[in-house]
């Protein structure tokens, strides 16, 4: 099964064979996280909110870039339990619907537990704003600005402009700046 993104990539491509399988082996660890956290009794409200915003956010930080690479491709929103042989591959519109509501659910899930800003390389409130505003760009340059149907908050909404909130919601809340030394980013010291 050869299956060829926007940008040519096609699905059998021997090199990019192995980050299919570390991709998909990741969003199932998330899958997994999202099953089993609100079942667990031992964590308070805030963790297992905080733990739910960061799977949602990696799961649709790898469906990011599958799509980006491969273009349409299997969508599983629950842990695998058995081998799927002919697994369907979905229109790249419907993924990126998909990737925008796990993006939403991650900031509800970041407020509720109050988890704004960045600690120890974790995922937070303003990185799931950021990787909002990217997705939307990216969505609306691949597929148009107004190309979401099947998610029912985007529809028939510029991405562009809604990109732009995002990105200036977050260069206004202060949590980052620019480095003032850019020649640091290429040391090796890093």
């Amino acid at each position: 099964l050869t299956a060829e993104s926007l940008d040519n990539n096609t699905s059998d491509n021997a090199s990019l064979d192995h980050y299919w399988e570390m991709f998909f082996s990741a969003v199932d660890v998330c899958n997994n996280i999202l099953k089993y956290v609100p079942l667990n009794e031992t964590l308070n409200d805030a963790k297992r909110s905080q733990y739910l915003g960061e799977a949602y956010f990696l799961r649709a930080f790898y469906y990011w870039h599958m799509v980006n690479i491969w273009g349409p491709v299997p969508y599983n929103e629950v842990a695998q339990t058995e081998i799927i042989y002919n697994p369907e591959r979905l229109p790249e519109e419907v993924v990126y619907s998909k990737i925008l509501a796990d993006i939403d659910s991650s900031i509800e899930a970041f407020e509720e537990a109050g988890y704004m800003v960045k600690t120890g390389g974790r995922a937070h409130y303003w990185a799931a704003r950021a990787l909002k505003a990217r997705v939307l760009l990216y969505a609306a340059s691949w597929l148009g600005p107004n190309s979401i149907s099947t998610n029912s908050a985007y529809s028939g909404q510029n991405l562009y402009s809604l990109a732009q909130t995002e990105a200036e919601a977050v260069i206004g809340s202060g949590v980052a700046s620019f480095y003032d030394n850019y020649a640091d980013t290429w040391t090796m010291l890093n």
